[in-house]
């Protein structure tokens, strides 16, 4: 991704632009990765997958100004970034959506796509989280330590994606477990610590 690699050399680590410039960054260069992402995700290839972890590394270390010796599921999270391997999966189950609904005659409203989008995303984030738990006992000390404060941060996330999923529907998704108490505080982080 030569995009990446031009836009890094633009984000210094120390100065530079706002935070919301280095996240505008992002977002352009995740849609120049994602563009077509439903015709391609379901045959994504691991060697493909390493090209998009490469260049989104580079960008979400830049985003948060920090090191290169810093992970690439560390600086996603402080980027506030999904994997996008895993977000060309929510591009493609939205896409599937649609073209269902469409094939049965049925135009679906913007509300419809909003909830499928995070429902989408509410299973992005379970398997990010999973993929991460099975890292946990195959890593070193130092990376062990990484993910297990890493992993809770995911399940705050999850958590305001159920409340939001709840709002939406009226019901709480499978496996889900808000509490009333939880879903009383509205969505903040504090929802999680009850």
């Amino acid at each position: 991704m030569g995009a990446a690699g031009a836009l890094t050399r633009l984000l210094p680590n120390v100065g530079g632009c706002s935070a919301g410039t280095r996240r505008l960054y992002l977002g352009v260069v995740r849609s120049m990765a994602l563009y077509g992402a439903p015709v391609w995700s379901p045959a994504l290839s691991a060697r493909n997958a390493a090209l998009l972890h490469r260049a989104q590394r580079a960008l979400a270390v830049r985003v948060i100004r920090g090191y290169r010796t810093i992970s690439q599921d560390v600086a996603c999270a402080l980027a506030g970034s999904l994997p996008w391997d895993l977000e060309a999966e929510i591009l493609a189950a939205v896409y599937r959506r649609k073209a269902q609904a469409l094939s049965r005659g049925r135009s679906p409203g913007p509300s419809a796509v909003g909830r499928w989008k995070r429902a989408a995303r509410h299973v992005a984030y379970a398997k990010w989280r999973e993929r991460l738990l099975k890292e946990l006992g195959q890593t070193s000390a130092t990376r062990r330590r990484t993910l297990e404060a890493l992993v809770p941060v995911l399940e705050v996330d999850m958590t305001i994606y159920r409340f939001q999923w709840k709002k939406d529907t009226g019901m709480s998704p499978v496996g889900s477990d808000v509490s009333n108490e939880a879903l009383s505080c509205g969505l903040s982080i504090a929802a999680v610590s009850h």
